[in-house]
């Protein structure tokens, strides 16, 4: 189930062996264990893992560490994102291809603002410890819906 739920994720993400990973969640959290971890490896890709959340710490971790995305939960979007204007040097150096959340559902607001700030779509996922983590997601590429992840052909 784990092996089939990571496919899944690196799926959707459209993960390839030259994506690098940021993963600030805890590998006993199965958002940072599935998304954060095993999806990116699952096809090929790398993951640098933190010793946990710090957000003065963010900004150098990117920096070494020179990811193509990472995956947090909204409260540690929004603390990033605090810090990303005296950051900007490192944002612009360091170019994300997107930015995954899940966990929680996340202020339409904090999508725009994180996507402005770092110049990359950010991507909203649903989960649940008992689903293996992620049920349902926005897509990489095509018609997002900030704020759910239904799709818009049933929203219609």
């Amino acid at each position: 189930m784990l092996s089939v739920s990571a496919g899944n994720i690196a799926r959707t993400l459209e993960f390839t062996e030259a994506d690098r990973g940021l993963n600030i969640l805890p590998l006993f959290h199965i958002h940072g264990l599935i998304a954060g971890l095993l999806a990116p490896l699952s096809h090929g890709g790398s993951v640098f893992c933190t010793p946990g959340f710090n957000a003065l710490k963010f900004f150098a971790w990117m920096g070494e560490s020179k990811p193509t995305w990472y995956t947090a939960v909204p409260t540690m979007h929004q603390a990033i994102l605090t810090r990303a204007g005296h950051n900007k040097d490192v944002i612009t150096r360091h170019p994300l291809r997107f930015i995954r959340s899940s966990s929680s559902s996340l202020p339409p607001q904090v999508i725009a603002e994180l996507e402005t700030t770092f110049h990359a779509p950010a991507i909203e996922a649903y989960g649940m410890t008992e689903a293996a983590h992620q049920m349902a997601s926005n897509p990489l590429h095509g018609v997002r819906k900030p704020g759910s992840v239904v799709s818009p052909r049933v929203l219609k």
